[in-house]
């Protein structure tokens, strides 16, 4: 299906739906996931506040995908393919698309709590200066089986942050509640505003989290709501998963290259040193896991560019790690060698 066919298919579709008046409309991303899909879809028609429109994005599946939205007998659903643009041409498609006082873009795995919505539009109604809204969530695996100590909190209440307070609080580990994209809200009239901000091509598979510094940089207002009101899928075939650290890395690169977030950086002593350790960790700990190979180790490296320059002792700490990992036997033999120094000295 061509843009022009598929910008013509939701207008249309909005001209239909306009009489009731819906307020939120649900963007859900697809790619070869029916069996998640379908809980997904679920999760949102078991909805309590009912004034919404759910888009079904498919990156061309090529699977029964069509057949698994086609099972669901509601008119305020609607499917669409667009031809293996991706899921960051399909964010941005969809940013530009919508026509409601608020949209979302949802991912096919997770799952929404019944009173999602009708909690997540009282709070944006109720607070107008609110410019992205997320929810606090818990993690669930493969099987639905929730992540021990996935969320901490689960509370009445709000978290605010502006002027570049997440954007600071993020890359010092310091987040108090983990913002999953997809449990985001917008006000559509702040995004439209800036809509180019929002496209970001070359920021890896972590453009999700630009687009919160985008948001903050441009004045806009973000809010976490602390009651738990999402379930975040995690598994083997997510990007998160697949690119652990090397997509922070990859992160690191784009906001480097860019003048004003270069200079937030260059302000923040050692939080460059402090990002490249936390992203190396989180290459070692998927390399043990057996999510990575030693390929991919060499990938994530291979990626940390000139521009850190973090000083010699993290780097030495950094490429330990590395040597670690590929030369396991080398450590060790270093190792015994050093005992071997000790023991003749005593």
């Amino acid at each position: 299906m061509d843009t022009e066919t598929i910008n013509r298919t939701i207008d249309e579709y909005y001209r239909i739906s306009s009489e009731k008046e819906q307020i939120v409309t649900l963007f859900m991303l697809t790619y070869r996931r029916p069996y998640y899909l379908k809980k997904a879809i679920n999760s949102v028609l078991r909805q309590s506040y009912k004034n919404f429109v759910l888009i079904i994005i498919d990156n061309l599946s090529g699977d029964d995908t069509p057949e698994v939205v086609a099972s669901f007998k509601d008119n305020r659903v609607l499917y669409i393919e667009r031809d293996g643009y991706g899921e960051v041409s399909n964010g941005a498609f969809a940013r530009k698309t919508a026509k409601t006082d608020f949209f979302a873009i949802l991912h096919d795995d997770d799952i929404l709590e019944d009173t999602f919505l009708e909690k997540s539009i009282d709070i944006l109604v109720k607070n107008p200066s609110i410019d992205v809204l997320l929810s606090n969530s818990r993690f669930i695996d493969k099987d639905d089986v929730v992540i021990a100590d996935s969320a901490r909190i689960n509370e009445n209440g709000i978290i605010t942050y502006s002027g570049g307070q997440y954007l600071k609080s993020r890359l010092w580990h310091k987040v108090e509640i983990p913002l999953i994209y997809p449990s985001a809200i917008y006000r559509t009239s702040f995004i439209l505003k800036d809509l180019n901000e929002y496209t970001i091509p070359k920021s890896g598979p972590a453009g999700d989290q630009l687009i919160y510094f985008q948001i903050e940089r441009h004045g806009g207002l973000i809010a976490v709501n602390k009651e738990i009101l999402f379930n975040y899928r995690v598994h083997e075939k997510q990007a998160s998963t697949q690119y652990s650290g090397i997509m922070d890395i990859m992160l690191m690169n784009y906001l480097l290259s860019d003048t004003y977030y270069a200079s937030v950086l260059k302000n923040e002593k050692g939080c460059i040193e402090h990002w490249l350790k936390r992203s190396v960790m989180n290459i070692i700990s998927s390399y043990e896991k057996g999510v990575y190979g030693k390929e991919k180790i060499s990938e994530g490296y291979s990626l940390i560019d000139s521009k850190w320059k973090v000083s010699a002792k993290a780097c030495l700490i950094i490429y330990g790690y590395r040597l670690f990992v590929m030369c396991p036997d080398a450590i060790a033999k270093v190792y015994a060698f050093l005992r071997n120094i000790k023991a003749n000295r005593s």
